[in-house]
């Protein structure tokens, strides 16, 4: 489902950009709400696990239609939902590495073959990968407990770029986490 398409069709919703990826795709949000509790749902941080975008786009879709018709979802109001709450919608948090998996990124460009060079010989490229363009697995990337995870994985070998569970060289080294 297309953001845009959605839009048009809920204009009650509200769509930004959180920030650039590292070869600058939006890393697109969308609101639905505008209450005080705020909840946050995103996708696609392992980019081989790129139908949870799907996913969580029919969810908003749901959503809105149950919102329009005034149906209640779970025995909930929508309207008391949206009311009460802002839901913040993060499709895709790494476009750069669905891009790369789905086929969008195309074996002539340099991010594809950098990622297909540090993926080891022995693995299904492009289709093992998870990481974000450079190769950061973007799940580890995060603040909590950064240094017990990096310490858990380089010592398992997971020490550079590669196709996942590299934590990358500092918490929040990349643009998709940050």
């Amino acid at each position: 489902m297309n953001i845009n398409s959605l839009l048009v069709r809920f204009p009650f919703l509200i769509s930004g950009s959180l920030g650039k990826s590292i070869l600058r795709n939006d890393i697109k949000l969308v609101k639905f709400g505008n209450g005080k509790n705020n909840v946050l749902y995103n996708a696609s941080h392992h980019a081989n696990e790129w139908i949870t975008s799907v996913v969580l786009m029919r969810f908003l879709e749901d959503m809105c239609i149950n919102y329009v018709l005034e149906e209640d979802i779970s025995g909930i109001s929508p309207k008391e939902i949206y009311d009460k709450t802002t839901i913040h919608f993060v499709p895709m948090v790494n476009p750069d590495g669905v891009n790369l998996v789905t086929g969008e990124l195309t074996n002539i460009s340099g991010a594809y073959q950098y990622a297909e060079r540090i993926t080891p010989d022995d693995l299904s490229f492009p289709e093992v990968w998870a990481a974000n363009i450079r190769g950061v697995d973007l799940n580890g990337n995060y603040p909590a407990k950064w240094e017990e995870a990096r310490e858990i994985k380089f010592a398992l070998g997971y020490d550079s770029p590669g196709p996942a569970e590299y934590v990358g060289s500092s918490p929040l080294s990349e643009p998709e986490t940050k």
